[in-house]
């Protein structure tokens, strides 16, 4: 895939007749993508983590192509399973916290997912309740 993340990008998607790009953290852009109700099938994202919280949302998306600076093995497996083409500049085993403590709470969230509508519901859930927790501190 030729195009890269420029700057403070996080995000980027390419098809042919749409730009996408993001300097949003997490999945917030992938959540705006799908909100959206834009048909992305057989586009192409650049993403700058990509752990299988976000590897789900791709795959509601429907994206063909996926390029990540940082992809977990899970997200990995994943996408490759889906017959995603997949290239990455490095792999790691799991996407942990800001504190690297523990998973990342969106991560925990859908190790157990069964289908990726069952992922984004997860997803959506988790973001509610980290943040009304944020809200709070």
């Amino acid at each position: 895939m030729e195009a890269q993340l420029i700057e403070n990008q996080t995000c980027l998607v390419l098809g042919p007749d749409f730009h996408f790009e993001s300097n949003a953290h997490g999945v917030r852009p992938l959540l705006e993508l799908i909100d959206s109700k834009r048909n992305l099938k057989g586009f192409s994202v650049v993403d700058k983590v990509t752990g299988k919280a976000a590897a789900y949302l791709y795959l509601v998306l429907g994206f063909a192509k996926v390029h990540s600076l940082l992809i977990s093995e899970p997200a990995l497996n994943l996408l490759e399973s889906h017959g995603v083409q997949v290239t990455y500049d490095k792999k790691i085993p799991m996407i942990l916290n800001h504190e690297r403590t523990d998973y990342c709470p969106l991560e925990k969230s859908v190790m157990d997912a069964a289908s990726p509508e069952e992922a984004l519901s997860s997803i959506r859930n988790t973001v509610k309740i980290l943040m009304a927790f944020k809200g709070k501190h």
